[in-house]
């Protein structure tokens, strides 16, 4: 195993992390706590316990969601940076390609949304949080895109949410090497991405973490599901799935 004593960045977070949390958990229980913090208790509990801040909580809310309706499962906070604009000419176009009906020229520009309690974000706000995997059509297989826009358009006497995204183009590369592992979920893709494109809220899945790398002379982005919520069958085919619950595996490269 590679080591190394240099530090990255990855590094440095997780380190300042913890410490500020062990120091804050510290003063916490400290008789001479400051009145201003001791009356912020409850709130730093919640930051601090592990219980609260593991993914425990954010999976049983993803799995909440399929229980009830997208639409009412989506939440909109009052620190949302809510603006009412006119739709620039690129929007409107797709607007137009999507809804076949004549929208209406100014929308609410949304800077975030709360699905299923999982937080996505317009790329300009922060790029992690508007990378979303969309099921674009239950024959296919995810498909990788940003979140460029949050757009809310009142349509007669409803209110429509809706994302403007940018899909990532197909990779080029001819073998695709974590195609012979799909429990690892991640697929090569390339680094250019489409034009504009309105899709409805419940197309969006999960996020998804991204690597650009080069290969075979050809730049690419690696994309991974973040999805904590999974089943075997779909990433696994049945004879596999078979010869794992028998234990009978013993080749661990599936090609």
């Amino acid at each position: 195993m590679v080591s190394h004593s240099s530090l990255g960045e990855y590094e440095e977070t997780i380190s300042r992390s913890f410490t500020r949390s062990a120091n804050l958990r510290g003063l916490l229980t400290k008789t001479n706590c400051p009145q201003a913090i001791k009356q912020c208790q409850p709130m730093f509990q919640k930051l601090l316990n592990p219980q609260v801040r593991d993914t425990l909580i954010t999976d049983m809310l993803s799995l909440s969601t399929a229980l009830q309706d997208t639409e009412n499962a989506v939440a909109v906070d009052s620190s949302n940076e809510c603006n009412s604009h006119p739709i620039p000419q690129s929007i409107y176009e797709a607007l137009v390609t999507s809804l076949r009906i004549t929208p209406p020229r100014y929308a609410d520009f949304l800077s975030h949304l709360t699905i299923g309690g999982i937080t996505y974000t317009v790329s300009s706000k922060h790029l992690g949080n508007s990378h979303v995997l969309l099921a674009l059509n239950e024959s296919e297989d995810l498909v990788p895109a940003r979140i460029d826009h949050i757009l809310q358009l009142r349509i007669g006497d409803a209110v429509k949410t809706l994302i403007v995204v940018r899909r990532h183009e197909r990779s080029q590369v001819p073998c695709d090497p974590f195609l012979r592992y799909p429990i690892v979920r991640a697929k090569m893709w390339s680094t250019q991405l489409k034009e504009f494109e309105i899709v409805a809220i419940d197309a969006i899945r999960s996020h998804y973490a991204a690597s650009h790398i080069t290969w075979d002379g050809i730049p690419v982005t690696v994309v991974t599901s973040l999805s904590r919520v999974s089943i075997l069958r779909y990433f696994v085919s049945d004879d596999l799935k078979a010869q794992i619950l028998s234990h009978r595996c013993t080749n661990r490269s599936v090609c």
